[in-house]
């Protein structure tokens, strides 16, 4: 008896596929993801289709990212630095510029994402945060207006401890470094506080004060040199006046009945009590004129009449 055997060939095809960790293939309808060999047979005709595919799924690599903050509330300092995988690897921050470097500075505060990839084209994004340190505060009061000779202290709000405080201009303060001088100022001016944590960030605010000079100098045209404790004496009154530089009495006559300098104003010590030659003078008109020495420097010429009753 003479059999008759059906060879059929087989024709043999194998695939070598490498995937990045995460990613798959699809082999004949089957989607694959993890290394190994896999076989799929096909008839065709008397023979046999033998595709084979030979898969190998690369580790996978970890990132490990260093994130050193900004210096200041505001700035761009931050900085990242990514730490991991294995070889030469390239870095981006948008996934379109690339760079060997693995440190990215000149950060500011917000939300970013890092990508990563290595020599076989596999990539791995990251995100992260860049925050802004607490914000360094500082608050002034509003301006505001003064009479000349006030003192006025500065009162800062601040949020912070361990403040450096410095102030500018010094005219007129009683210190420059301290958190609430006293301001003495003798003409408007503005003043700039600024104020650095130990990490030296700063933060600045200003107040002007606006400082008004009252210049008024009231003189009485009447005085009763009587002895009962009102009115017994003839002197200035004045505001804004540093120093009576002069002052003159003329009787009718043009006899100059009284002189004094250089004497403050407001102080009764300092007045004519109507006495002449060690004498009461009777009831009548007297001219005098004074002048008088501002506290800015400047100077007037006053006069006027001043009866006398008696």
């Amino acid at each position: 008896t003479i059999t008759l055997l059906e060879v059929t060939d087989t024709a043999l095809i194998v695939d070598t596929v490498i995937l990045c960790a995460g990613d798959s293939v699809e082999f004949f309808g089957e989607w694959l993801s993890v290394s190994g060999i896999y076989d799929h047979f096909e008839p065709i005709g008397n023979c046999v289709q033998h595709n084979q595919l030979v898969l190998q799924v690369l580790p996978p690599f970890d990132l490990d990212l260093e994130i050193t903050q900004p210096t200041c509330f505001g700035f761009s300092d931050g900085s990242l630095t990514v730490q991991g995988g294995q070889g030469n690897l390239q870095f981006s921050l948008d996934g379109a510029n690339w760079q060997a470097d693995n440190v990215f500075d000149s950060l500011g505060a917000g939300s970013y994402e890092v990508f990563v990839q290595d020599e076989n084209g596999c990539a791995l994004q990251a995100e992260f945060t860049v925050n802004d340190p607490p914000q360094v505060f500082v608050q002034l009061p509003p301006d505001v207006t003064i009479e000349w000779g006030d003192t006025l202290t500065l009162q800062p709000t601040v949020l912070q401890d361990n403040l450096q405080f410095s102030w500018s201009p010094p005219d007129w303060l009683s210190c420059t470094d301290c958190q609430n001088p006293l301001a003495q100022p003798q003409d408007t001016i503005l003043y700039v506080l600024t104020v650095a944590d130990p990490n030296d960030c700063p933060a600045s605010d200003s107040i002007q004060i606006n400082v008004e000079l009252t210049k008024a100098v009231y003189v009485p045209n009447v005085f009763t040199p009587n002895g009962d404790g009102i009115n017994d004496g003839f002197y200035l009154f004045a505001d804004g006046v540093a120093e009576v530089l002069l002052l003159r009495i003329f009787d009718r006559w043009g006899e100059l009945v009284f002189e004094g300098a250089n004497f403050p104003p407001n102080d009764e010590r300092f007045s004519w009590d109507g006495v002449f030659r060690g004498k009461p003078m009777n009831s009548q008109v007297f001219a005098w004129y004074a002048i008088v020495g501002y506290v800015d420097g400047t100077t007037e010429l006053l006069k006027g009449d001043l009866t006398l009753l008696r």
